[in-house]
């Protein structure tokens, strides 16, 4: 318990980092993921409602249409992040938990340079 609790306390750090503006906007996507790990980390936590906020992400992700490298690596390392995320609390397994933090924090690495750029 105490290993998944500091995990969840890395995806949300990581998570915060997130936040910026431009041509593509995933902060309210971002928030949702960090409300749901908060909730998850401290006991409570909804599998439905973060199924169907994970499932939004995804069908917006979908949408993005670039030719640019960064964007199409940041939307394939966060669709995978978010489907491993998914399986690591529908079956509270933590070392899945973990290893889609590490999905995370390189897309949002990704995330945080396009964002820069523009």
């Amino acid at each position: 318990m105490k290993k998944m609790f500091i995990s969840l306390l890395v995806v949300g750090a990581i998570l915060m980092t997130g936040c910026a503006g431009g041509s593509i906007d995933f902060q309210n996507e971002i928030n949702a993921v960090e409300r749901h790990t908060i909730e998850f980390a401290t006991g409570g936590g909804d599998i439905s409602e973060f199924r169907k906020d994970i499932e939004d992400f995804n069908e917006k992700i979908d949408r993005v249409q670039s030719d640019n490298e960064k964007v199409i690596k940041f939307t394939q390392l966060q669709r995978k992040a978010n489907e491993i995320r998914l399986e690591g609390f529908e079956d509270m397994d933590y070392d899945k938990i973990n290893e889609s933090t590490a999905y995370q924090a390189e897309a949002l690495k990704l995330y945080n340079e396009i964002k820069d750029a523009n």
